[in-house]
């Protein structure tokens, strides 16, 4: 392969992504992992997806990425989006208030979609702490993104 190519660039992610979860609970960096700053957006979203489809990603490989890459304060709402969902579908309550703060001032449905899909497949609690996140982002949202969380959410 050749630097720069598109499989090379997602490979890079995908390592990434495979070398923090052989990581698992040790709570220890890879050695590569300060590469990821300098990912491009696609690259950086690459490497949440592959986290998000491993089905060993749990809360303790989330925290330890979000020690060494913070990407709970993203400010890439692709990868904000992706980050979120995999949050809430494996209990990461660490960025359950920048999550709330993220989709109640932000109105793109489909962002909301997704978040409020893993809420509503997330257990009761998960599911009741969404109610309160639409509760107070529906006075924000258009009429278009409201009725999306609330199918999301079962409430129509």
């Amino acid at each position: 392969m050749v630097n720069g190519s598109p499989n090379f660039l997602v490979d890079n992610a995908v390592a990434l992504a495979n070398d923090y979860i052989e990581c698992g609970a040790n709570q220890t960096q890879p050695l590569n992992y300060m590469n990821y700053n300098s990912f491009s957006a696609a690259q950086k979203v690459v490497f949440v997806q592959t986290l998000m489809y491993n089905y060993t990603t749990d809360a303790t490989i989330m925290a330890n990425v979000d020690a060494g890459l913070n990407i709970t304060y993203s400010t890439d709402p692709d990868i904000l989006e992706r980050w979120y969902t995999l949050g809430l579908w494996v209990t990461y309550s660490y960025m359950y208030t920048p999550c709330m703060n993220w989709v109640t001032t932000m109105g793109r449905s489909q962002y909301l979609q997704s978040i409020f899909t893993a809420c509503s497949q997330s257990g009761s609690a998960t599911y009741n702490m969404c109610l309160d996140w639409y509760n107070v982002g529906m006075w924000f949202w258009t009429p278009l993104s409201r009725t999306v969380v609330e199918d999301c959410l079962y409430l129509s």
